[in-house]
């Protein structure tokens, strides 16, 4: 998400709705080490998955992720393809299965399975790193809904846990309406800029 995007689905073309998410928090300007967010990388290698994820671990960081595009995913399974790593061809009667499927990648220090997240909302060329713990053990990212802020009083609505829920009277126009709408008022708090990485400008190979 972003915070100064209009466009869908951040906005309606006119209005942004949305709060910064990784990747505008992903940022030298946000405390990020320069070296983290890497720009104009070009062909995508493994060396440099791992080198991204090397300084990940140096900064404590544990319970890794990596998020993708499908680009960069198809990316990978052409990296695998073509690397001389051995696969299997299933052969079922006249059926042939063959390809790969990239769900993980092996850390290459802790030799853990990092996921791989596939995104659509990730334009192709971007890569997101990221972990989910910092080194005391307490989570990277958290969500926070915030304290609601007083509607307007001919506005019926009650304040449950955080949300709200506001009465919405039908018209004749659409008498099926729900009559009612739910909001939530929430922020995404990155905990440590230290333990996030981004690449930029990644070329499919």
């Amino acid at each position: 998400g972003s915070s100064s995007t209009i466009a869908a689905p951040w906005g309606d073309g006119v209005t942004s709705f949305a709060f910064d998410g990784l990747l505008a928090l992903t940022a030298t300007g946000n405390g990020t080490p320069a070296n983290q967010v890497q720009t104009a990388v070009g062909a995508l290698t493994l060396a440099h998955i791992d080198a991204q994820l090397q300084r990940l671990w140096n900064q404590g960081g544990s319970g890794f992720w990596i998020a993708m595009s499908g680009t960069e995913i198809l990316s990978l399974v052409h990296l695998t393809l073509g690397s001389s790593t051995p696969n299997r061809v299933v052969l079922d009667q006249s059926n042939t299965t063959v390809g790969v499927a990239v769900k993980g990648y092996i850390h290459p220090i802790t030799g853990e399975i990092v996921p791989i997240i596939a995104s659509r909302f990730l334009a192709a060329g971007t890569i997101e790193f990221g972990c989910d713990y910092l080194p005391d053990g307490s989570p990277a990212l958290q969500m926070d809904v915030l304290p609601q802020v007083q509607l307007p009083e001919l506005a019926p609505n009650e304040n449950i846990q955080g949300y709200v829920v506001q009465e919405i009277g039908s018209t004749p126009a659409a008498p099926q309406l729900f009559p009612f709408l739910v909001s939530v008022y929430e922020v995404l708090k990155m905990k440590s800029a230290l333990h996030f990485a981004k690449s930029t400008g990644v070329t499919a190979v």
